[in-house]
């Protein structure tokens, strides 16, 4: 598999994480190091040949059309592709394609939405110039441009989402969701909805995956097998909780249902959670 990873442009950095470039002849290539798609966040998917399909957890797998924008996803889910496979990936953050293209993001989750269907002319027109593009550059080029045009046709207010997202990130442990409406001075559905509609994800899912990611990221850098300090750090209340988020979030299928109906086991080596983290956070752009 050959990848390529830059960053956007800086006035496009609030909502586009990275642009990546992939080409890959089969499924067993994509399976190890490297992923398309990553837990919590959204993408812009260009595929300039062969096909990609997604299955999430306990969901029906899907076929991604020529333009798409995917996620996010709030469970484990597997792409298989069918190739020779070449793909541009734009990778969001948590406000990116509600800002981008004023989409309500609560109808993508786990799913994806077709470009085309939106805007066919200007997404179209993305898709020749990335297939004619001559080299990655030229393709960020294109991209940089292509976003900054479209991010002036939507005014999303998105200051109320960021001051929620940021009241989470201070409380970190146990958050009072009527309190936190309360603070907000509006209803807890209301809170909700608008959340669901910038980000695709309740609050309460948002904060777990936020609180998963970062506790598996810190694990993944440790040299020791000693994990369970950095729980606490994250705002698990116990390890029972890690070990119920690692099983939803970072196991297969076969492994949840057998949890399904029982407690989950401490029983997780360093070096499980490690291969976990690995397959689970694509490398950062440099």
């Amino acid at each position: 598999m050959k990848s390529q990873s830059k960053l956007a442009q800086l006035s496009l950095r609030p909502y586009v994480q990275q642009y990546t470039y992939v080409e890959m002849e089969s499924w067993d290539e994509l399976s190890h190091h490297h992923k398309l798609f990553t837990l919590g966040e959204q993408s812009l998917v260009f595929i300039l040949s062969g096909s990609i399909t997604c299955q999430p957890c306990e969901h029906v797998p899907f076929e991604l059309p020529k333009a798409s924008v995917v996620g996010p996803f709030s469970c484990k889910q597997t792409t298989k592709v069918s190739g020779p496979v070449k793909a541009f990936v734009v990778r969001l953050n948590t406000y990116g394609a509600y800002r981008l293209l004023g989409l309500s993001m609560d109808t993508v989750v786990n799913y994806y939405r077709d470009l085309l269907k939106i805007d066919f002319n200007f997404w179209q027109n993305i898709c020749d110039s990335i297939s004619s593009a001559r080299s990655f550059d030229e393709m960020i080029r294109l991209m940089d441009s292509s976003l900054i045009q479209k991010m002036q046709y939507h005014t999303c207010y998105l200051k109320e989402v960021d001051s929620m997202i940021h009241y989470m990130e201070m409380q970190k442990t146990v958050i009072d969701w009527d309190a936190m409406a309360k603070y907000f001075k509006t209803s807890r559905h209301t809170l909700e909805r608008q959340f669901m509609e910038v980000t695709g994800l309740t609050p309460q899912m948002y904060c777990r995956i936020t609180r998963f990611t970062a506790t598996m990221q810190q694990v993944h850098k440790l040299h020791t097998p000693a994990w369970r300090h950095v729980l606490a750090q994250n705002g698990y209340s116990s390890p029972s909780q890690f070990v119920k988020d690692f099983y939803y979030f970072g196991s297969n299928k076969n492994i949840l249902a057998t949890q399904k109906d029982r407690k989950p086991t401490m029983q997780i080596s360093f070096r499980k959670i490690q291969q976990v983290a690995q397959s689970l956070y694509p490398a950062a752009a440099s």
